[in-house]
């Protein structure tokens, strides 16, 4: 039994799933300065290699498949348990809930929001007055809101301090939210592996930037405004994206092996361009930068 081998194979395959988790914000990053100062735990499991092997071969198994155990165990528990206290949470069942209730300054010209989400649900919805309004259900992870105005924009960051949990734990973690529909608006996502359902019809949309993982994002967009931009770079994702037939069209697509019905909904295709016959003299427009992994993107237009 080649104890370094197996030793060798566990630790790729941990630093594999930590990075897993990381980037599907089930844990924050920061676990890496946490994990390093385990590396004594190395040392140990060195000098006990080197005794089992003085060891006759049977027992030498045994202290062997133990010490594989340890090592399992030791990397389980510094994710687990010491990527929670990282981030000043603990696991808990408890529900907490944060509303959302923030005044528009009478200065304000322009809106812009950024929302960054790990796992979990993702409402937004375009029928407040207010600067934002709404609710976070979460017991994973703690929510934070932070505004900031210049003299003509008023400014808002949503977002949360992640932590693991184990698998069999019940997770929520619901974020329902109403943005300004009076004034130009930018919306900027960075989420992990979210349900995500986007009611911005509403809104007065200058621009949307999406950057997702491994998620689900159902996305309604309106003709508020005479030209929305943007740009949705999502991993191994399905997209659906409803829009008004009122509305011009130009959508540039960067993609691996990504299925879309856009031409049979009446797009253009020219290289990685697609876009609605009349585009440039449409009073209304939507111009997204759509990057994509293995993706499925589906057009609706209503």
């Amino acid at each position: 039994m080649n104890l370094g081998r197996y030793i060798w194979g566990i630790f790729v395959v941990f630093v594999g799933i930590v990075f897993l988790l990381t980037n599907f914000g089930y844990i924050s990053p920061s676990v890496w300065s946490e994990i390093w100062r385990f590396w004594p735990v190395a040392l140990v499991i060195i000098g006990l290699s080197i005794i089992s092997k003085a060891l006759p071969s049977v027992i030498r198994i045994i202290v062997n498949i133990l010490i594989i155990l340890i090592v399992i165990a030791s990397l389980t528990g510094i994710v687990v348990y010491r990527g929670n206290l990282s981030s000043n949470n603990t696991i808990s069942g408890t529900i907490q809930t944060k509303e959302l209730d923030e005044e528009l300054l009478g200065t304000t010209k322009n809106v812009s929001y950024e929302v960054q989400i790990g796992a979990g649900n993702l409402n937004i919805h375009g029928d407040s007055a207010k600067l934002i309004e709404g609710q976070i259900e979460t017991n994973i992870v703690n929510p934070t809101v932070s505004t900031t105005s210049t003299s003509e924009t008023q400014s808002v960051k949503l977002s949360s301090q992640k932590m693991a949990y184990f698998p069999f734990f019940r997770g929520k973690n619901d974020w329902n939210v109403s943005l300004n529909n009076t004034l130009p608006v930018s919306l900027n996502i960075d989420s992990g592996a979210v349900s995500a359902n986007l009611d911005i019809s509403k809104i007065i949309l200058k621009d949307i930037q999406i950057k997702s993982g491994a998620s689900s994002y159902d996305i309604t967009l309106g003709d508020k405004s005479d030209l929305a931009t943007g740009e949705i770079n999502i991993g191994a994702s399905s997209v659906k994206l409803r829009v008004p037939k009122s509305v011009g069209l130009r959508f540039e697509l960067n993609a691996g092996a990504t299925s879309n019905n856009f031409t049979s909904e009446g797009l253009s295709k020219s290289g990685s361009i697609y876009s609605t016959d009349g585009y440039d003299s449409s009073a209304k427009k939507i111009d997204l930068s759509i990057k994509a992994g293995a993706a499925s993107i589906e057009l609706d237009r209503i």
